[in-house]
């Protein structure tokens, strides 16, 4: 009897032995991929993003001249909620664009085949109006400023001013280079839509993305249809998938040295290609040319000013902002000034890359890159003086 009682005691301590490692190990094991999963949510883009500081703290209110610093403060603080609640959505053909917005400094309609800035035009709508489609990147998006204060609400002004009775239609988008806007010039044709006069304004976006020749995002793009695909066959299989995604493996190829996916960033899956920005920029010239010449609208070319050449400093914020996005071609700016200007032979292209050289650079640009009110309105003035000189406002 007291073998029998000795060996149930032996079983009980060794069931609950066992059940207290278990127990010890689950535990464990929950904790490292939790700990696994808040790593790579601190080392996410989007987090990222959020931990480098908010757009508001670095944009200048120097360079908004027409709003007391207070409000344009305010305004900043839009484009923080903007970046960071899912600013992009999808567009075939197109890529990554900015989303439909409200806000009292920045709305962005809904349209097709992509999302419109909202333009304040200067004067009602009127029977018979005109229509001048306005494309480029950011720059022509207006990004750092309201919506009363972007290159198209400002050239909508200087028609006005002038007599003119022209609408405004701003499709330029955060990261557009050439060849998105070819891509939107051409599904608005092929959708039926027509303009009078397309004015295309780019530069610094084609320095930096036209060496590979795909638009901005596209790793993410690729990242989120290689997850749906690791989605889709976990769905469908009865055994367990541990896909490369999978928290726990990431951090242990990140440990080991290891890059897994293809998509992990953008120099990586699409980097190995070089080609030359200004082919690929007058290959898209050419191109939107003889598009606009079948469904008879008129077209203008602007080469826009940036930070990087024609102002004191540029040297060193070629140097700076070259290193922060990875993208060498930036300290080539002066070069590619120069030789656009030799290249490019098309009678609808502009040249407006130097309109600022004898301004400050605090007070053009509201950021590193991008213009404030008064860079905005010169640079739609210089716009409107271009279209003016070929005779295309009639």
């Amino acid at each position: 009897m007291s073998g029998e009682t000795t060996a149930l005691k032996r079983l009980r301590n060794g069931v609950v032995t066992t059940a207290i490692i278990w127990l010890a190990s689950s535990i464990l094991a929950l904790a490292l991929i939790l700990a696994c999963y808040v790593f790579t949510w601190i080392r996410s883009p989007a987090a990222a993003r959020s931990d480098q500081g908010l757009y508001s703290s670095a944009a200048r209110t120097s360079a908004m001249l027409s709003l007391p610093p207070s409000e344009a403060r305010q305004c900043f603080k839009t484009f923080d909620a903007f970046m960071n609640d899912r600013q992009y959505r999808y567009r075939p053909w197109v890529g990554a664009v900015d989303r439909p917005y409200r806000s009292s400094c920045l709305n962005v309609d809904d349209g097709d085949p992509v999302p419109i800035r909202r333009t304040v035009e200067a004067s009602p709508k009127r029977a018979g109006q005109k229509t001048i489609w306005l494309f480029g990147g950011s720059t022509q998006f207006g990004w750092g400023v309201p919506d009363s204060k972007t290159i198209a609400s400002y050239l909508s002004a200087i028609l006005s001013g002038a007599g003119a009775t022209y609408s405004v239609v701003n499709y330029g988008h955060t990261g557009l280079y050439s060849s998105q806007e070819a891509a939107i010039f051409t599904a608005l044709l092929r959708h039926g839509q027509r303009s009078d006069v397309a004015v295309f304004l780019d530069g610094v976006n084609d320095l930096h993305t036209a060496p590979q020749d795909f638009p901005l995002l596209t790793y993410r793009i690729e990242a989120g249809f290689l997850n749906a695909e690791d989605a889709a066959a976990l769905a469908s299989s009865r055994q367990i998938i541990i896909t490369p995604s999978f928290p726990p493996v990431r951090v242990l190829n990140r440990l080991l040295g290891r890059r897994v996916s293809a998509a992990n960033t953008e120099q990586e899956s699409f980097g190995h290609t070089d080609y030359d920005p200004l082919s690929i920029y007058q290959f898209n010239v050419s191109s939107i040319e003889q598009l606009a010449d079948s469904a008879n609208i008129k077209i203008a070319f602007f080469w826009q000013p940036t930070p990087l050449d024609f102002l004191a400093g540029a040297e060193e914020r070629r140097k700076v902002i070259a290193k922060a996005l990875a993208s060498p071609q930036f300290e080539r700016a002066p070069y590619f000034n120069v030789a656009v200007r030799q290249i490019v032979k098309s009678k609808s292209f502009h040249f407006i890359a130097d309109i600022f050289k004898d301004e400050r650079f605090e007070s053009m640009y509201v950021d590193s890159i991008h213009y404030g009110d008064e860079g905005s309105r010169r640079v739609a003035l210089a716009i409107a003086t271009g279209l003016k000189s070929a005779g295309l406002l009639n």
